[in-house]
């Protein structure tokens, strides 16, 4: 985790998980983590980052809600896969996350 210093709000419903693919130019999610503090951010905004090679990494505090500027952010759990497509490791990777936060937030209709 890379912002374990900061504590935010925590979510009191969890409704979604989102999904969102971006290319970066990161490798790992503390690459990620500098550059959006560059540009003025607290921190990347996402729960999870799942890196080309498909290894997940976490960052925000599950329980805390999403950055300002994503949609439902007091709603949602979101997971950043970084790249221009999601290769088939970060697939994998992906379908193992969804499946565990399925389990653990039982509300989730998305």
């Amino acid at each position: 985790m890379t912002n374990s210093k900061l504590n935010f709000r925590k979510r009191i419903t969890t409704t979604k998980l989102i999904v969102n693919t971006l290319d970066t130019g990161c490798k790992s999610v503390g690459e990620y983590f500098c550059l959006c503090r560059k540009k003025g951010e607290l921190d990347t905004g996402y729960h999870y980052f799942i890196t080309e090679g498909g290894f997940i990494e976490a960052d925000r505090n599950e329980e805390a809600i999403a950055g300002w500027n994503l949609p439902d952010n007091e709603t949602s759990i979101y997971i950043l896969v970084n790249g221009k497509s999601c290769s088939d490791a970060q697939q994998v990777s992906l379908e193992e996350l969804l499946s565990t936060l399925h389990n653990k937030y039982k509300d989730v209709k998305e």
